[in-house]
């Protein structure tokens, strides 16, 4: 006769995130049901905040896959860490994505394995706040549990990813004396940023001011802007009835537009940026913060402030560290800034990004101020969009920033 195989079952509460890894006693056959009970629910207690909080570690973000995470045997995501085994009968009682759910382990294991380490790694446990945590949790956990694109939605970014590589070809071979600040190996920064806007018009957003480099900027004035073809490329042949007046490079200016977007118009401001990478970035958060002052309701969120940054100029360059750290005060604080690095792993003269700094990421500088950081594979444009709309949600919800690393590649 069979044995009987018993599938044993265990609740869970939440709503603290203070025991996310508790010690586990070892179980016997003979222990008391009780105790059995309480033992399970605190493995499989542990081993999700092992997740939540240790996952990034596993997570493959690198195109390249120079740095494909830390795939050895991590404790904090071994089930065997919590006395569990991967292909346990044990039904749980959990709460995954912001509600409350009956799931097998193997499913639980899967469930948590795509939320934390895909293309899409959650950094976040040096906040202090346990109420953004879970909220981030329900959030990062909700994009894998959802499905993926609507048919019309992922035409869309496949229509916005071959724009943003068109361009980049026709640029070159059109004006090839000129010299190109290529957005080539990051393009899924265009549905990326596109998708910021309409979510934040979605949010109730009236203003973006954005910030950023050279980088991918003329392609984002074409692509996300709709600056016309003929008015940008101008820029490259010259205007002899301006042939007297004062220039810059075309990769310095920026513009400002009335975009329509699904939920209503916004408007969209980039701001003129020097060769000085991030000096630009106090400048985008203090025109943010005039605007968010003429409002009639005084200090808004509806003014919302979005900075591009470089990975070596993130992590290198103090103008950033100042903006940080004036970005929670009474008197220059903006109500979170949506800061975006278009991470290409390299920076200026350095072969490898270890040369660059001394932390794992370049976005770590962000710890300072408990801004949670959301890394992204830029070979992902699916979760590019995701990400981005994940982050506009936060900055409106808690008025704090945000870091979205986009780490992908210079073609």
């Amino acid at each position: 006769m069979p044995a009987i195989k018993t599938v044993k079952s265990a609740t869970l509460d939440f709503s603290s995130v203070a025991e996310l890894q508790p010690s586990i006693q070892s179980r016997t056959n003979f222990a008391p049901a009780a105790t059995v009970h309480a033992d399970l629910t605190a493995a499989v207690k542990g081993l999700m905040g092992g997740y939540r909080l240790d996952g990034w570690r596993m997570a493959s973000l690198d195109p390249l896959h120079n740095d494909p995470g830390d795939h050895s045997s991590i404790a904090e995501l071994d089930p065997g860490t919590y006395g569990l085994s991967a292909d346990e009968s044990i039904s749980c009682s959990v709460d995954f994505a912001g509600s409350a759910q009956v799931l097998m382990l193997p499913e639980l294991l899967n469930r948590l394995h795509a939320s934390y380490c895909g293309t899409i790694a959650l950094d976040c446990a040096h906040i202090r706040a346990s109420d953004q945590q879970r909220w981030l949790y329900a959030q990062v956990e909700g994009i894998s549990a959802s499905a993926a694109l609507a048919a019309d939605d992922a035409l869309r970014v496949l229509e916005q990813l071959v724009l943003a590589e068109t361009f980049e070809h026709y640029q070159r071979a059109t004006y090839p004396r000129h010299k190109q600040f290529s957005l080539e190996g990051s393009e899924s920064l265009v549905p990326l940023l596109a998708a910021a806007v309409e979510e934040a018009a979605h949010q109730g957003v009236e203003d973006i001011v954005l910030g950023m480099p050279h980088r991918g900027r003329l392609n984002v004035l074409k692509n996300v802007f709709d600056l016309p073809a003929k008015q940008l490329f101008s820029l490259f042949s010259g205007d002899p009835a301006r042939a007297a007046a004062a220039w810059d490079l075309k990769d310095h200016f920026g513009c400002s537009i009335r975009k329509h977007t699904a939920d209503g118009d916004i408007n969209l401001l980039l701001a003129h940026n020097p060769s000085h990478l991030e000096s630009v970035s106090p400048v985008v958060c203090g025109m943010a913060r005039a605007l968010q002052d003429r409002k009639t309701d005084g200090f808004s969120r509806k003014v919302m402030p979005i900075l591009v940054h470089g990975d070596a100029s993130f992590s290198a360059q103090g103008v950033v560290t100042e903006t940080l750290n004036l970005s929670q005060t009474r008197g220059y604080g903006v109500g979170g800034t949506l800061h975006l690095i278009l991470n290409n792993q390299i920076g200026s003269t350095i072969s490898h990004p270890r040369d660059a700094r001394s932390t794992r990421f370049c976005s770590d500088l962000a710890r300072a101020i408990d801004a949670p950081i959301i890394h992204v594979n830029a070979d992902d444009p699916d979760a590019a969009v995701a990400v981005a709309k994940l982050a506009t949600r936060y900055r409106m919800h808690f008025g704090a920033d945000i870091v979205v690393d986009h780490v992908g590649y210079r073609r």
